[in-house]
């Protein structure tokens, strides 16, 4: 990690080229929109093969940039092109950014509390509130295109009927991904009191926002993973957020069914990730590829947590956040 990149990190949500559509061909504009002839710079851009389907299509202008270009697909997801080096970098060191996310943590959670202050139901109060809901549940952040195909939901898209206020608790039931039937619940006096305000807004919709003119928005994913990005100034997303909960939760299930899951170590992983997989929503073996950080199965497997794991089991609730925070970062740094 330390080395030097044969790459540059940079922001999407920055300025840089676009791509106009001119009759059957497209057009490819500066940062001053200005058509760009440029034969290097054309044909950097061509080898990039920009799906023709993506709309709001971004392009680096570094051709070091570690995204290369962006878009949305007919789904309106937000895709993206990486430099291949970019893109092998990731593949041998996967969970390195989880690491800087984890270290960054405050940073975040001092701007949600400034965010989830506000009084307006703006944009970026609906946020701060998804962003949190999120920590909470590991919900999914949901697309309106999965909704009305396959009448899937997800927090973006969830309405007033999914969403139950309870006693001290906040309850969503809803179909998720493959029509699988989910329930989410967390108990959070503040936040409660965000959903209540937020559900007197009207309309079917869950989380909307009112923008400057007053008017009823829904809130996108694309919306979450800005303002996310926005204040990491990097590319974090929903999913970032999601996959550092599946690595707490598989820490802190290990240290919570200490001793007993070291009388069969295979059997413990097997029933730690189905634990982590039914709390995400996703799979077993999704959730082992792409959520648990491999280091943390391996270093149970072989036994390396037993003394951490001895030296927590019976710490006191209020404190195994910490705990579990700080020996996650440990094993993250490792990855």
């Amino acid at each position: 990690m330390e080395a030097k990149k044969p790459f540059k990190y940079v922001n999407s949500n920055s300025k840089g080229f676009s791509r106009i559509h001119n009759g059957e061909v497209f057009e490819y504009h500066d940062k001053k929109k200005v058509r760009i002839v440029d034969p290097a710079v054309l044909s950097r851009i061509h080898s990039l093969v920009i799906p023709p389907n993506w709309t709001d299509v971004w392009i680096c202008p570094n051709k070091n940039g570690h995204i290369q270009a962006t878009g949305l697909d007919n789904r309106q997801r937000k895709q993206y092109i990486y430099h291949p080096l970019w893109t092998a970098f990731q593949e041998q060191d996967k969970f390195s950014r989880l690491y800087l996310f984890g270290k960054s943590l405050p940073v975040l959670k001092k701007q949600l509390e400034k965010d989830i202050k506000r009084d307006l139901c703006d944009q970026r109060f609906v946020c701060a509130l998804a962003i949190m809901i999120i920590q909470h549940t590991s919900i999914r952040p949901g697309n309106t295109i999965y909704r009305n195909s396959n009448g899937s939901f997800g927090l973006t898209t969830l309405q007033n009927r999914h969403v139950k206020l309870h006693p001290g608790k906040v309850i969503l039931r809803y179909r998720g991904k493959k029509g699988v039937k989910q329930e989410k619940t967390f108990r959070n006096k503040r936040l409660y009191d965000k959903v209540e305000k937020i559900l007197q807004l009207s309309g079917n919709q869950f989380l909307q926002y009112l923008d400057e003119k007053n008017i009823k928005r829904a809130i996108k994913p694309c919306h979450l993973n800005s303002y996310l990005s926005e204040i990491y100034g990097g590319e974090v997303t929903s999913k970032t957020i999601r996959t550092w909960n599946a690595c707490f939760l598989a820490l802190l299930h290990l240290l919570e069914t200490f001793p007993e899951n070291t009388k069969n170590r295979n059997k413990s992983c097997r029933v730690l990730v189905s634990y982590v997989a039914h709390v995400l929503g996703n799979t077993p073996s999704v959730a082992r590829k792409n959520y648990i950080c491999p280091v943390i199965l391996k270093k149970f497997a072989e036994g390396s947590l037993d003394g951490w794991m001895r030296r927590y089991a019976n710490i006191a609730n209020r404190d195994k956040d910490t705990i579990v925070q700080k020996k996650l970062l440990m094993l993250l740094k490792e990855c």
